[in-house]
């Protein structure tokens, strides 16, 4: 499975494609490490190049009653344009929601990549964190590993999705997600190593959460 590398500098300035947005719930099968939370699926958004004729609506983040931010335009569940496309999966931060990369997901989808974002379990906006959800931090390549075999099998997305172009992208603990899926391999004895040297740094601190 290759790959893709991009640089957002080096997409077209005019966006070819409407933008499509759709929801979906892996479940992987058992057993899994949900990390202790309360939802045992992989919540996913997946922004997608859609039709023409496609309606775009304001994509918002935070209550209905008391949105946040937006995160770019987007037609619910609008027909797919035809062809084949990358696949890009995105990883958000601590505490953050696959939603919180609209922005990044909806910019790719207008100019031919599909993207999907999964809520990490026990580590995400939507509900309570845990514990291990919060300290399992490479349990996350799994979850994008699963959304990939997912999305490959949907009826809808897979025929679109040229699986010799898979790409990933993730945001502050996302980009950690992105070295592990990559084959990276977390060394805890060279952490506490070098947190008990005289180079020691921040990052040595535990965060409030």
């Amino acid at each position: 499975m290759a790959i893709l590398l991009f640089a957002a500098a080096g997409l077209p300035a005019q966006s070819p494609f409407k933008v499509g947005v759709a929801q979906r719930s892996f479940v992987p099968e058992e057993p899994y490490c949900w990390r202790g939370a309360q939802t045992h699926a992989l919540v996913t958004t997946i922004w997608y190049p859609a039709d023409p004729a496609a309606v775009e609506q304001p994509q918002w983040d935070g209550p209905p009653n008391a949105p946040l931010f937006t995160v770019g335009s987007a037609a619910p569940d609008a027909r797919p344009a035809p062809g084949r496309f990358p696949l890009v999966v995105l990883s958000h931060g601590t505490g953050g929601s696959a939603l919180m990369l609209g922005w990044l997901g909806t910019t790719l989808a207008s100019h031919g990549y599909i993207t999907a974002a999964v809520n990490h379990p026990g580590h995400n906006a939507l509900e309570p964190y845990t514990p291990s959800g919060f300290s399992l931090w490479w349990e996350r390549a799994r979850d994008l590993s699963e959304a990939i075999h997912e999305i490959l099998e949907d009826r809808e997305f897979g025929v679109r999705i040229d699986s010799s172009r898979i790409g990933a992208a993730g945001f502050s603990l996302g980009g950690y997600t992105m070295i592990e899926i990559a084959g990276g391999i977390t060394d805890r004895a060279a952490y506490w190593e070098f947190c008990n040297s005289p180079a020691a740094d921040a990052i040595c601190k535990s965060p409030p959460d």
